[in-house]
């Protein structure tokens, strides 16, 4: 099966400056129905990030501020959406918090975190039902090794 995807594409006109000839009228060499070989160019980022199923939605108290509200301000927010973005911090005492985090471009794997986290703060990544519809603040839980949690015993 074959799945077709109408895409728009942006040509950086120093790419195929060679190909240009001054004495046509239309100058660019691209004509419809020609295939092309592309380099894609996406957007990177570094800074913090966390593992995507570390993150999940719930919908905000009516009566609370949101704490990421001034750095939104540049991104798409739904009129009337009570829905943000949130992730369990662990703390000494054993228990998690939750935190409101404003997120930005993601891969396969991993998200980042704009704000609301700062480095060193450990998240909770799994098991993922439990960070998206069992913890709550002040959740107890039990800080296990990677290695010992996908281990079999």
């Amino acid at each position: 099966q074959v799945t077709n995807f109408n895409v728009k594409i942006r040509i950086l006109p120093e790419s195929y400056e060679d190909l240009l000839r001054k004495d046509q009228p239309n100058p660019s060499p691209f004509r419809p129905g020609l295939s092309a070989t592309v380099d894609i160019h996406t957007q990177q980022d570094t800074g913090l990030a966390v593992p995507i199923q570390a993150v999940t939605t719930r919908d905000a108290p009516a009566d609370a501020p949101s704490e990421a509200d001034s750095t939104k301000a540049a991104a798409p927010v739904k009129i009337g959406s009570s829905v943000r973005e949130y992730v369990f911090v662990y703390q000494d005492n054993g228990t998690v918090k939750q935190v409101e985090v404003t997120t930005g471009i993601q891969d396969d794997s991993y998200i980042r975190i704009l704000s609301g986290l700062k480095e060193g703060d450990e998240v909770v990544v799994r098991p993922f039902n439990a960070i998206s519809k069992l913890l709550k603040d002040g959740s107890r839980v039990e800080k296990v090794d990677k290695d010992k949690l996908l281990s079999e015993n």
